[in-house]
């Protein structure tokens, strides 16, 4: 593992994303991770992007989209680190003994972005 960095000042949107990929675009909210399984999903966005947060969140809900503003990631970066599920099963046994709740996670051949 070459790196870990954790984010707290996200929002994490879930629901539909893939029909407001369009929307997001449109006001700059960049995604830090996206995550589909057919039309829903999560999207984390990163607080810095968001600017008129009262009414986003108003167009959010009627996207039909949820925000979650109680999320955060840690994010590991590494070679190698998908080669098995070992990172994986580490990273989500830690998170297990600190008490906390993985509501998402995204691996690919470099990072690992537990989502909680």
């Amino acid at each position: 593992m070459r790196g870990v960095t954790a984010e707290s000042d996200v929002w994490v949107l879930a629901g539909e994303v893939a029909a407001a990929l369009e929307w997001l675009d449109a006001r700059a909210l960049k995604g830090r991770t996206l995550v589909l399984d057919g039309p829903r999903g999560m999207i984390v966005v990163p607080l810095q992007d968001v600017h008129g947060p009262e009414a986003l969140r108003a167009e959010l809900k009627g996207l039909g989209l949820s925000c979650r503003e109680d999320l955060g990631t840690v994010t590991c970066v590494g070679t190698g680190l998908n080669a098995d599920w070992s990172m994986m099963r580490r990273a989500l046994g830690v998170a297990k003994t600190l008490g906390l709740e993985v509501h998402g996670a995204h691996a690919s051949s470099l990072p690992v972005v537990p989502v909680g």
